[in-house]
């Protein structure tokens, strides 16, 4: 994306267009595209092309709010194809509330897709499996678990993981799965909390912005769909 700065022939600024179509220089000349054109014919016109966003002065969009801008021309008139025009910002920082609220969305996010993620379980010492997690998967291992609980499943089950192999579990095996799943699920929404809180006693923005949201969390086990690429 570029912007355009058009000017009179001693420079003056007269309008900044953002669509290379359409555009008028200040002559009265028409131009149906300046994609079309070159950026020393444009020059010629007294039309500047500004290079957005790709240019150092672009500002912090996590931390920042853009209130305005000005388009600085240097140059000299009799030489327009080395005018050179930068984009400048007028910023100001966001608050620290906002801030703090920022944070606190993205580890509560961060939070519900580590919970859903899946939870890596060790069914033996070198046999895990990846367990789905999601509020459905956790209502369902609620449920067997009671059955477990009262010999229903008469140690038969055959659970699915979360790359669909078939494992039978005894009732006692399914019994530790739910279990380890209910403590994954509790120290998530641990870590999420001591997080939050950490965040409401952050005293400045800088201390918000040095601060890591996805820290502390178990890492998304990885899923082995079994199809080879």
């Amino acid at each position: 994306m570029f912007l355009y700065q058009i000017t009179d022939e001693n420079l003056n600024p007269l309008r900044v267009v953002k669509s290379p179509r359409g555009l008028v220089a200040y002559d009265g000349t028409k131009i149906d595209n300046a994609t079309s054109m070159t950026i020393n014919e444009l020059a010629d016109l007294y039309i500047f092309v500004i290079g957005f966003p790709d240019h150092p002065n672009m500002p912090d969009p996590e931390w920042q709010i853009v209130t305005g801008h000005n388009v600085n021309i240097v140059g000299v008139k009799s030489k327009p194809r080395e005018v050179v025009c930068t984009l400048e910002y007028q910023v100001q920082d966001i608050t620290i509330d906002q801030a703090k609220s920022k944070l606190i969305s993205q580890v509560k996010n961060h939070a519900l897709q580590v919970q859903d993620g899946g939870y890596l379980w060790e069914k033996a010492p070198g046999e895990s499996y990846v367990v789905d997690t999601k509020l459905q998967d956790r209502v369902n291992i609620v449920g067997l678990d009671n059955m477990a609980k009262d010999g229903d499943l008469a140690n038969q089950l055959k659970f699915s993981m979360a790359d669909n192999q078939e494992v039978p579990l005894t009732d006692a095996e399914f019994m530790a799965l739910a279990k380890a799943v209910g403590v994954f699920v509790i120290t998530v929404h641990g870590i999420k909390k001591a997080k939050i809180k950490a965040i409401k006693l952050l005293p400045n923005l800088d201390a918000c912005k040095d601060y890591n949201p996805q820290a502390d969390f178990p890492p998304i086990p990885e899923i082995d769909s079994g199809i080879e690429p």
